[in-house]
C-alpha cells in the first residue's frame, strides 16, 4: 500500500475516533490538517462538512460539501483490471450521491429550500432508489407546505428502507383537540383551570 494511502487512512481513523469521542475541537483540527495535506481529495472536504455540521456550523458545512463536489471520488482499492472501471464508476456515483445528500441536508438546515431541492434532484438523478434521498425530499416538501408530495415521499422512503424510515403518524386537528381536552380533564382541577384560563 502506498504511503499516501496509509496517511489518508490514518487521518480518517483519527477524525472518526475524535467524532466518536465527541471531541469536536480535535476533529475540526484533524480535518483541517487533512484538507491542508490533501487539498484535492474531495473525501476530506466531505468529512470537513460532516464535522462542521456536527459542530453546528451549517454554512461552513454547506461550503465544504460544495467544495467536495468539485472533486472526483477518492481512490478505490486495487481490484482486478476487469473490475476497475465498474468499481471506479460505482465509487464516483456513491461519492457524488453522498456529497449531494449532505449538501441537501445542510441547505434544509439553512432553510435554503431551492438549494436543497437542487441538491436532492442532483443526487436522485444518480440514485433514484436511495431511501435517504426520498426522505430528504419528504422533509423538503413538508417544510415548504407541500403535504401530499411529502406523504408520498415518506411512503417511498419507508418502502425502500423500512428499517430506517417510516411514515409519520398524522392526526387531524379535531382528533388532537379531542385528545387534548380528554387529557386536561384528567388533570388535577387547579392545574386544569390554570391551563384553560
Amino acid at each position: 500500500m502506498a504511503w499516501w494511502r496509509k496517511s489518508k487512512e490514518r487521518f480518517e481513523e483519527q477524525i472518526e475516533a475524535a467524532l466518536d469521542a465527541e471531541d469536536l475541537g480535535r476533529a475540526r483540527s484533524l480535518v483541517a490538517k487533512a484538507v491542508a495535506t490533501y487539498p484535492e481529495d474531495g473525501f476530506f472536504h466531505l468529512l470537513r462538512g460532516d464535522v462542521a455540521l456536527e459542530s453546528g456550523l451549517i454554512r461552513e458545512a454547506a461550503r465544504a460539501y460544495e467544495r467536495a463536489l468539485e472533486f472526483d471520488a477518492p481512490d478505490t482499492p486495487d481490484t482486478p483490471d476487469h473490475d476497475k472501471e465498474r468499481d471506479r464508476a460505482d465509487a464516483r456515483r456513491e461519492y457524488q450521491v453522498a456529497a449531494w445528500a449532505a449538501l441537501a441536508d445542510a441547505r434544509l438546515e439553512l432553510a435554503d429550500f431551492a438549494g436543497a431541492e437542487h441538491a436532492i434532484d442532483a443526487a436522485m438523478s444518480l440514485a433514484p432508489k436511495e431511501a435517504t434521498l426520498h426522505y430528504l425530499r419528504a422533509v423538503l416538501f413538508e417544510l415548504t407546505k407541500r403535504q401530499r408530495p411529502a406523504e408520498e415521499a415518506y411512503a417511498k422512503a419507508a418502502r425502500l428502507d423500512p428499517e430506517r424510515y417510516f411514515r409519520p403518524h398524522r392526526v387531524s386537528s379535531e382528533a388532537f383537540d379531542g385528545a387534548l381536552r380528554a387529557a386536561i380533564e384528567e388533570l388535577p382541577e387547579d392545574l386544569a383551570e390554570a391551563l384553560a384560563g
